[in-house]
């Protein structure tokens, strides 16, 4: 849970909200990975009041939001690669 904050925030802070969001307009599965992971913990959330149980219901959704992470994570490296390729 603390590598996936860690993530969120370097993507605010790093790659910005508006690139980041460029990244996520590209690629539908990275949409559908996003939008998955958010549905599911606001249904899970609402639904039940037990943390205990909170914890377990969130598993089907964290290889969701670990892909997502990821993949947007490497697509950033690949444009910032692609730039600095053509810079040179």
């Amino acid at each position: 849970s603390f590598i996936s904050f860690y993530f969120i925030f370097y993507f605010v802070f790093k790659i910005g909200i508006i690139q980041t969001i460029r990244i996520i307009k590209s690629d539908v599965f990275l949409q559908f990975c996003l939008l998955f992971s958010i549905i599911f913990g606001v249904v899970v959330g609402l639904s039940s009041f037990n943390f205990g149980t909170l914890m377990r219901y969130k598993i089907p959704s964290m290889p969701f939001w670990t892909t997502f992470l990821i993949i947007t994570y490497q697509k950033y490296r690949n444009l910032n690669f692609e730039k600095k390729t053509v810079d040179t």
